[in-house]
């Protein structure tokens, strides 16, 4: 599935979900299964530095085994230079436990980390107008999730982590009416707190 169709499907999702209560009178428009694998979403986002052709192509070999599947070696001028790999913590690759798209391109605007990480978590391209460090013009994915799910999904449920501060902290919320800070993400930053 491409990004562009996820993000579609899922903002129809959440159209949907104000509709159902006044569709159907117990709200719900499937049976619950009880095959739901967690209560929670982890939305996973990584930029400069690995590049499509070492991580998800495997140019050099399996750079991440524990994230993705994979058993090819990693090349020998690269390994050299390597230190060993930590063990994962997780039974097999984090790839099984939910989507991996491999295809993701930035198609429109201008392109940067920041830009980048907003198209990421808004579904929308950035123009030339965003301002690095200001919070984006239209929802996040945090918002999206906080204000059109049950409300036990309060803040506590909800965090942004990135390894660095910059302008990363503006993503947790939007300045678009009727969303915000009231609805946004706790953002941490390990990299600024954890001295080694």
């Amino acid at each position: 599935m491409k990004r562009r169709d996820f993000l579609k499907s899922a903002g129809l999702a959440a159209a949907g979900a104000f509709a159902v209560p006044y569709i159907l009178p117990s709200g719900r428009l499937f049976a619950e299964t009880g095959a739901r694998k967690a209560n929670h979403v982890v939305f996973c986002l990584y930029a400069g530095g690995v590049r499509n052709m070492e991580s998800i192509e495997m140019v050099d070999g399996n750079l991440m085994p524990a994230l993705l599947n994979g058993n090819s070696p990693i090349s020998a001028d690269i390994i050299s230079a390597m230190d060993p790999l930590p063990s994962s913590p997780l039974p097999q690759a984090l790839q099984n436990y939910g989507t991996l798209f491999r295809k993701f391109k930035y198609s429109e605007g201008p392109t940067g980390h920041f830009n980048g990480h907003t198209v990421a978590m808004t579904g929308v391209y950035t123009t030339n107008d965003i301002v690095i460090k200001s919070n984006p013009k239209v929802p996040t994915i945090f918002e999206y999730y906080r204000k059109h799910n049950t409300p036990q999904q309060n803040a506590l449920n909800c965090w942004w982590v990135a390894n660095a501060l910059g302008p990363y902290p503006a993503l947790n919320y939007s300045n678009a009416p009727g969303y915000g800070s009231e609805y946004g993400a706790n953002f941490i930053s390990p990299t600024s707190i954890i001295i080694n």
